[in-house]
């Protein structure tokens, strides 16, 4: 015949909470805490992307406009710094200067170029971008005195009165 008496004693014994058995409930515990974390956090997203697509545009708009905003004080602190419209004239006979400069540097360059056939591929290569990027330079004081004769038409055309005075 079984002893009850034993047997009443394991399974007390059993009920008993032990260090293993604490630790598994902790970490139950703390794997529902995150499992709650993580789907609270995927239902606060669905949220955000069910936003009014309205208020996204203005503030990219907002945004730009503070953009353009910025660009306008940068553009007007440079321009008062320059004095363009003082110094116009010392401006062009630079910007001429620059572009002689500029056109007697490729002629020189292409003169070297064209007297040095056995030139290696690399001596040559670079020779090739030296003068593609003098030609730029040429370039860009072509666009950078049209961009003064348009500041000085415009400034020309603010200063005439209604009937032309």
């Amino acid at each position: 015949m079984p002893n009850w008496h034993n047997f009443s004693n394991i399974y007390i014994s059993t009920m008993n909470c032990s260090s293993n058995d604490m630790y598994m409930c902790i970490g139950l515990s703390i794997a529902v805490v995150v499992t709650l974390a993580v789907i609270w956090r995927l239902m606060n997203k669905t949220r955000e992307g069910l936003e009014n697509n309205d208020d996204k545009e203005e503030k990219i708009k907002t945004t730009i406009q503070e953009i353009v905003t910025k660009l306008k004080k940068e553009t007007e602190m440079i321009e008062d710094m320059l004095h363009i419209d003082k110094h116009r004239s010392d401006y062009e006979d630079m910007f001429l200067a620059m572009e002689d400069f500029c056109n007697l540097s490729i002629i020189q360059m292409l003169s070297m170029f064209a007297n040095n056939p056995s030139l290696s591929k690399e001596t040559s290569k670079t020779m090739i971008e030296g003068i593609n990027h003098v030609n730029m330079l040429k370039t860009t004081l072509n666009d950078v005195m049209e961009f003064i004769d348009r500041k000085q038409s415009k400034s020309s055309s603010k200063s005439t009165g209604f009937f032309g005075n």
